[in-house]
């Protein structure tokens, strides 16, 4: 569900690295997937048994995936496997936050969103997390919503030279960023569907629609902005993070980024044009009111005039007292009529 603004009321006051979770409570509880990389195979192991996976000098990756970031049990327990510095945590709590990265000597950490919409439906914003640490890997996503299910086939057909963690961390980041091109591609349909519909019916509902398309598209640029920065810190400063050679696949990523971004700018104009040509076509309608209403007062004025001038019972006025007076008169009226919608119909004002 898409928010404008994400409510922070709840931390006034407190110290930075309050944990405070702004959000929407969500009604699973949360799940924490652990998985080990080793030569005889992909490995699902209980979060207790981390500590010795990852002591095992046989272990080549570990990737930790909590689903549901709201569950302070569960979270907690991940955030101090991994020594997350207080900031960061409050970072992971606040689905509001704008997505970042922070590379210290041992990690990085990335967070942003991902998206969602199906056709006619409001956008759906999860807040994602991940982070690489030594030959450890974390996810964090704030619904249950399974993000990586791809991954895992991955991971159980990859090639022992890509059995590195920061491989698996491209991977993942890899996913995250072609999840947006199903948004965008569903948020272009509807937008050209919407185009079309103002242009023969410029009603306020479908005005109303556009106006929420608007307020999505601000939300996505916004996130897309920042995973921009990411990946080209990534790129600058991350190289030491990653295996040989990689430093081409980062770029693509980056690369479908910046086409995205492009996307995004054309989608704002065509909101852009989209509300101009609503605006346009209600001053049109209003303006066509404004006429018809126009003609019918000119038209009545001569018919108004006559009748104020023989409704001014003056003692001496001849044609009072004429016989054929009255249906004169009404006769005069219906002339005027007739001879002023032709002469309108003429300029083609009708």
């Amino acid at each position: 569900m898409y928010k404008r603004v994400e409510k922070h009321s709840g931390k006034a006051g407190l110290p930075p690295g309050s944990l405070v979770y702004v959000g929407d409570e969500a009604a699973a509880e949360s799940v924490v997937r652990c998985t080990a990389l080793k030569n005889e195979g992909v490995i699902n192991f209980p979060l207790e048994d981390f500590a010795s996976f990852n002591a095992d000098q046989e272990t080549q990756v570990i990737w930790v995936d909590l689903k549901g970031i709201n569950s302070a049990a569960n979270t907690g327990k991940v955030m101090d496997i991994f020594e997350l510095h207080a900031l960061l945590r409050e970072d992971i709590l606040d689905t509001g936050a704008r997505p970042k990265v922070e590379l210290d000597d041992d990690y990085i950490f990335v967070l942003g969103k991902r998206f969602a919409r199906q056709e006619g439906s409001t956008i759906d914003a999860e807040q994602m997390v991940l982070m690489l640490k030594g030959k450890c890997v974390l996810t964090m996503q704030e619904t249950a919503h399974d993000s990586f299910t791809a991954m895992e086939n991955r991971l159980l057909l990859m090639k022992e030279k890509n059995r590195h963690a920061g491989y698996v961390f491209y991977a993942l980041l890899d996913t995250l960023v072609d999840s947006y091109y199903s948004f965008i591609e569903n948020f272009g349909d509807e937008l050209e569907e919407l185009d079309e519909e103002l242009v023969s019916t410029a009603d306020q509902d479908i005005f109303n629609r556009v106006r929420v398309l608007k307020n999505e598209l601000l939300l996505f640029r916004r996130s897309l902005w920042g995973m921009r920065e990411v990946l080209h810190k990534l790129l600058n400063e991350g190289e030491k993070f990653f295996p040989d050679k990689m430093e081409p696949y980062l770029r693509d990523i980056y690369e479908n980024v910046m086409q995205m971004w492009e996307t995004v700018d054309m989608y704002r104009d065509m909101i852009g044009s989209a509300i101009e040509l609503y605006l346009s076509s209600a001053s049109n309608r209003l303006n066509e009111v404004m006429k018809i209403l126009t003609i019918i007062s000119t038209i009545f004025i001569p018919v108004t005039f006559i009748a104020g001038l023989y409704g001014m019972n003056f003692k001496y006025m001849p044609e009072l007292d004429w016989e054929y007076g009255y249906p004169s008169a009404i006769a005069i009226m219906v002339m005027c009529v007739l001879a002023m919608v032709r002469y309108f119909k003429n300029k083609k004002w009708l």
